[in-house]
């Protein structure tokens, strides 16, 4: 009576499945070059961060450094000196300013006269060779990232 068309064109359910895990694989390659891109770049801005701390407190210290005639290095405490005093004089010689850096242990800070001026800093150590040649060593972490940095430079040179 009825001419009916019957077609039985479905998917099974392990077609879908395998449909399925196909998709998953081709987004999951999509994606995880992504994922690992958003990871690097953290991680160099963070590298960046600390080396921006690190470069700040260099660039403060020898600005002053430049401009004293004399320096004085001590300690807090144990054998590290960590303590940097410098005398800047006027034209006269006669004693200007005084700047006193050291490091805030608690909140890993460099300070200048009390004033922080970096952070993350873990360490700031001076060692004076001769008359005019200061060393300083300053190391900074921010919990991923570790950076040391050292340099030598020379105090202003004096009259005679």
């Amino acid at each position: 009576m009825f001419n009916m068309i019957t077609s039985k064109k479905a998917m099974t359910l392990p077609e879908i499945i395998i449909v399925v895990l196909l998709v998953s694989v081709v987004i999951g390659a999509g994606i995880t070059p992504f994922i690992m891109q958003q990871s690097m770049l953290r991680s160099q801005m963070a590298r960046s961060n600390i080396q921006d701390q690190v470069s700040i407190a260099m660039a403060y210290i020898s600005k002053d450094v430049f401009q004293s005639s004399a320096a004085v290095i001590s300690s807090s405490s144990g054998s590290l000196k960590d303590i940097l005093t410098l005398t800047i004089n006027d034209i006269t010689g006669s004693t200007a300013d005084t700047i006193v850096y050291t490091r805030d242990p608690v909140n890993n800070r460099l300070l200048k006269n009390g004033q922080a001026v970096s952070n993350n800093i873990t360490t700031s150590t001076y060692k004076l060779n001769g008359n005019n040649l200061l060393e300083v060593k300053i190391a900074a972490f921010d919990g991923t990232q570790d950076l040391t940095s050292s340099t030598a430079m020379a105090l202003r040179a004096t009259r005679a």
